[in-house]
Formats: C-alpha cells, structure tokens, sequence
C-alpha cells in the first residue's frame, strides 16, 4: 500500500506505511511523537543544536531512530533538501509536522 504525505513542501510519496517518520521543528513535538512509535527527523536552527541533541539522546534511548537536520526553514532550497535528507535517513516520510517558528 502506497501513502500520499502532503505538506507545505509538496506532496510525497511512501511504499512503506509501517514506518514513521516526521520531520520536526519543535523538540516537543518530536518527542510526542516518538512516543507513540515514530522514528523522528528533528530540524532545528544551529543555536539550537544543544537542545536537539540531548533530545535526539532521549529518544534513542528509548528504541526509536532520531537524526539531526539543522538549518533553516525559511530557506525553500534548504527545506527541499531536508525532505531528501530525511527521506533517505529514514527510509521514507509518513508523516511531515511543520511546527516552526519564533
């Protein structure tokens, strides 16, 4: 079974509908939902890394992939690598959470 993700980057494609993945901006939510199962792309701002890594630390700790997209969404060339980057680190995207901003 094939799913459609839709987001603000695009619509995008995934064969593997047991797999979870998100890609985030907010640690909070990343850790929301890595609880309930879901493998996690965390994007944060370079100021932020501190933060982001002791997160991606907590839910590895818990059994669940979590990797590091920093830089920033404002930017449609980085945001359309991030999606690349996220799709490949995790093996597809089910789920895309668009939860930036200051």
């Amino acid at each position: 079974m094939e799913r459609l993700v839709i987001g603000a980057l695009g619509a995008y494609r995934t064969a593997r509908p047991s797999s979870l993945a998100v890609i985030l901006a907010s640690v909070a939510a990343a850790i929301a939902f890595a609880r309930k199962g879901a493998d996690v792309a965390i994007n944060y701002l370079p100021s932020e890394e501190e933060d982001a890594k002791y997160v991606i630390t907590l839910i590895e700790q818990k059994g669940h992939k979590a990797i590091a997209l920093p830089g920033d969404v404002s930017n449609e060339k980085f945001c359309r690598k991030l999606v690349k980057e996220a799709h490949k680190k995790l093996g597809g995207l089910n789920i895309l959470a668009c939860v930036a901003g200051k």
